[in-house]
């Protein structure tokens, strides 16, 4: 354990009832699927005032994810595309998550930037874990070199975000061309 562990920030749960935490995989994914075509546009961007103010189907998807990952249930997650999908999902919805918790800071740079990936900590499958870890111990090592493409860290340096889930059958993160349109993508 290290000094990073002991000065972390816990982002809490949203409160989970028994219907959250049954919900099957298909439902779940129609949930985040709500929430990424109601409040993500169709170059990416995110309209956090309007989730601030209804996030319900947001808080659903974080529970759900608080509850059930592919290591605590994995009769769940029959193969590796189907954790994949599920690991990608649910570290986008956390990010989108933080944010709405954290509010929309300014820019994510600098002791901010570090604050929101390496101390602040969400909890998945019973376990809590920063975003970085998140993406770098459990996603990163599953073997998918497209994978950066399909996280959505909520920087402008990032992959923009995407109305459609990534699906479990055959993970297909975003799009295969998604390389291409993140590298002809100004940066501000």
């Amino acid at each position: 354990m290290g000094l990073l562990s002991l000065v972390s920030i816990a982002t809490p749960v949203p409160a989970r009832d028994a219907a959250t935490t049954n919900l099957n995989i298909g439902e779940w994914e129609t949930a985040w699927t709500t929430v990424l075509t109601r409040y993500v546009d169709d170059s990416g961007r995110i309209d956090f005032d309007a989730l601030r103010q209804n996030h319900s189907d947001l808080d659903r998807v974080v529970a759900f994810i608080a509850a059930v990952d592919p290591d605590s249930q994995p009769q769940r997650f029959p193969d590796k595309h189907s954790r994949l999908a599920f690991y990608i999902n649910a570290y986008n919805a956390l990010a989108m998550y933080g944010v709405v918790q954290a509010g929309v800071p300014e820019s994510l740079s600098g002791l901010t930037k570090f604050t929101f990936f390496y101390l602040r900590t969400f909890t998945v499958g019973g376990k809590s874990i920063s975003l970085s870890k998140f993406e770098n111990d459990v996603i990163r090592p599953l073997g998918d070199e497209r994978v950066h493409f399909a996280l959505n860290c909520m920087v402008v340096s990032c992959p923009s975000g995407s109305s459609t889930p990534n699906a479990r059958s055959g993970c297909r993160p975003s799009s295969i061309s998604t390389p291409r349109i993140f590298s002809r993508t100004p940066r501000v």
